[in-house]
């Protein structure tokens, strides 16, 4: 999601799938990627950013379960 904007898919194989129509891509969140810092200052790359995505859409579903 962007904003409320679906933009795509994060596959199995950590790899983004943008939807039809979206002018989101994947050079897109290379760049996004690429001004990301891990907690303690070093740089990460694309793959680490969409495994953490995965990982807080996961958080918010079991949290989300819980609260139900």
């Amino acid at each position: 999601m962007l904003g409320e904007h679906f933009i795509g898919y994060i596959t199995s194989t950590v790899r983004f799938q943008p939807v039809r129509g979206t002018s989101i891509g994947t050079a897109d969140l290379g760049g996004y990627a690429a001004g990301c810092r891990a907690a303690n200052g070093r740089t990460v790359n694309l793959s680490d950013v969409l495994s953490a995505l995965v990982r807080e859409y996961q958080i918010a579903q079991r949290h989300a379960a819980a609260a139900a």
